[in-house]
């Protein structure tokens, strides 16, 4: 049942983030082309409505990419309010299947289009700069390797590493909109409001907690590489960030299993 959830959800978002990618290739590809006209500087009237076409571009393009990422955390948190929050949800819990089935069918598609999301913005500044000539990524990237290789750093594990905790902070990032949003259906009213005061309580939480692991890490700077240093603390962070999901998934099946009040 699990899987079917999970395919139903592919299916209801799969409609909405391909229309989202296909207009950041858009704006990047007409970036691109307005970056192509070269005016003459004699022709001033021209070259003035060149600087306001560069301009838009580049307005558009900044808009785009920020368009993007809210997009998809709109949907994201859409979702989830309007399938297990709503009316929906009287419909949803009748289901054969647990409240952690339920929040996995909607936090793995989550992830999936959130990263995707990620990927597609990087992917359009690797291709402006390709296109416009302004950089070579692949080329700096694979120096950047060759050099921690040559200071005796693995450049494959500080990619996995790098990796890996793109992948946990994905998790991470949909995870407090859940529990936030499940915090503030416990009210009988204003539970928007009361979200929206969960996930800053959330946050503000968060920082006195990740407060620790960085003066543990001061303390020992002395002690340890610069390396090793980088490696550690990449570690912590991103163990400490799987932490904070993992609680706000048990806060979140807390409530859904027992509090939820969905009058």
């Amino acid at each position: 049942m699990l899987g079917k959830l999970i395919k139903h959800e592919f299916k209801a978002t799969g409609r909405v983030f391909p229309m989202f990618y296909l207009g950041m290739l858009a704006v990047t590809l007409f970036m691109w082309l307005v970056s192509l006209i070269n005016v003459s500087g004699d022709n001033l009237a021209l070259s003035a409505v060149v600087s306001a076409l560069t301009g838009f571009s580049a307005m558009a393009y900044a808009l785009s990419m920020a368009g993007l990422m809210l997009g998809t955390f709109a949907v994201i948190i859409a979702r989830f309010y309007k399938n297990l929050l709503s009316d929906e949800g009287y419909l949803m819990f009748t289901l054969p299947v647990t409240p952690s089935q339920l929040i996995l069918s909607k936090l793995l598609p989550a992830i999936t289009w959130l990263i995707s999301s990620i990927a597609v913005a990087l992917g359009s500044v690797v291709l402006l700069l390709a296109l416009t000539g302004t950089a070579d990524v692949i080329s700096y990237l694979r120096t950047l390797t060759d050099q921690l290789n040559e200071l005796g750093i693995s450049g494959a594990v500080v990619w996995l590493q790098v990796g890996l905790y793109i992948l946990v902070y994905a998790i991470y990032a949909v995870m407090v909109f859940y529990a936030a949003m499940s915090i503030g259906h416990l009210a009988k009213k204003h539970r928007i409001w009361l979200s929206v005061g969960a996930y800053f309580g959330l946050y503000a939480a968060e920082q006195t907690i990740s407060a620790i692991p960085v003066v543990a890490l001061v303390l020992v700077m002395g002690s340890l590489s610069w390396i090793a240093l980088a490696h550690i603390g990449l570690a912590v962070f991103t163990l400490m960030t799987l932490s904070l999901a993992v609680v706000y998934f048990f806060i979140s099946k807390g409530i859904l299993s027992k509090k939820l009040n969905l009058e």
